[in-house]
Order: C-alpha cells, then sequence, then structure tokens
C-alpha cells in the first residue's frame, strides 16, 4: 500500500510538474512575444530618430549656406553704404562749395551795380 501512495504521490508530482512546466512555456512565448514587440518598437524609435537627426543635420546644413550668403551680402552692402556715405561727403562738400562761390558772385555782381 505505501509503495501504491508512493507511486501515486510520484505521479501526482510528475502531473504538476507537467502542469507547471506547461505554464512557464506559455509564459516563455508571451515573455517572448512582449520582447519582439518591445524590440520592434524600439528600432523604430531609433529610426526615428536617426532621421530626425539626419533631416536637422540637413536644415543645419543649408541654414550654415544661407547664413553665409547673408554674411557676404552684409559685407557687400557694408562697402556700398561706406561709398555713398563718402560720395554724399564730397557732394556735400561741393555743395557747400558752389553756394559758397554763388553768394561771393553775387557779391560781385551786387557791388559791380553799385559802382556802376
Amino acid at each position: 500500500s505505501s509503495g501504491i501512495n508512493a507511486e501515486y504521490g510520484m505521479n501526482k508530482e510528475c502531473r504538476d510538474l507537467k502542469i507547471e512546466n506547461s505554464h512557464l512555456k506559455e509564459q516563455q512565448k508571451g515573455i517572448k512575444s512582449e520582447t519582439m514587440r518591445l524590440e520592434a518598437r524600439e528600432t523604430a524609435l531609433i529610426q526615428h530618430c536617426l532621421k530626425q537627426l539626419s533631416d536637422t543635420m540637413s536644415q543645419i546644413g543649408k541654414l550654415e549656406v544661407a547664413a553665409e550668403q547673408k554674411s557676404e551680402e552684409i559685407v557687400l552692402l557694408k562697402r556700398d553704404l561706406s561709398e555713398v556715405t563718402s560720395s554724399l561727403t564730397e557732394l556735400t562738400k561741393r555743395h557747400i562749395q558752389l553756394i559758397d562761390d554763388n553768394n561771393e558772385l553775387r557779391m560781385q555782381v551786387y557791388g559791380g551795380r553799385e559802382n556802376a
């Protein structure tokens, strides 16, 4: 009778272990499935980040080119402004000289009329 009980106990333990093994295999499948899902999501996120980084680098490159062009334009505009300012200064001096010359001529004309 004790042999039958021992055999029954071992059979029950064996069934219990098979059931537990089956549960563990199901858990393992679930964990494997979740791991695959998370790895796929991680890969997609990495690819998205790399695309954003690439797009950002491209935009930075374009902005650098535009900034360089604007810098060159500023240099040219400063040079033009300097030339215009210089010309304006010269024209102002010439204008003042012509006004002085005109006033001198008027005085000569009026002086000549008074003497005549």
